[in-house]
């Protein structure tokens, strides 16, 4: 049987790559007899939505930003940034 810690990886390496069904098992078997590692995975997996909602918004208003600036604006605010980093 898997160990908490060994699940808690599975779930993070779930999120880049599918898993082998035994394995995809063998996380689901321990769920049902340990809640806190099925709450674990509830978190990270609506976590992991959140982000992806969020950077998609990121998207959208960055591309809105960037049709409705002109080069001139783009270019200022670029110096203005790189000038506050110093």
């Amino acid at each position: 049987m898997l160990t908490c810690k060994e699940v808690a990886q599975l779930v993070s390496d779930s999120f880049e790559n599918k898993l082998p069904l035994f394995q995809r098992i063998g996380m689901w078997i321990h769920y049902l007899m340990c809640r806190q590692c099925l709450e674990y995975h509830r978190q990270i997996h609506f976590l992991r939505k959140i982000y992806q909602l969020y950077t998609s918004e990121l998207d959208i208003v960055g591309s809105r930003l960037n049709a409705s600036l002109s080069a001139e604006a783009r270019e200022n605010i670029k110096v203005l940034l790189r000038n506050a980093a110093r």
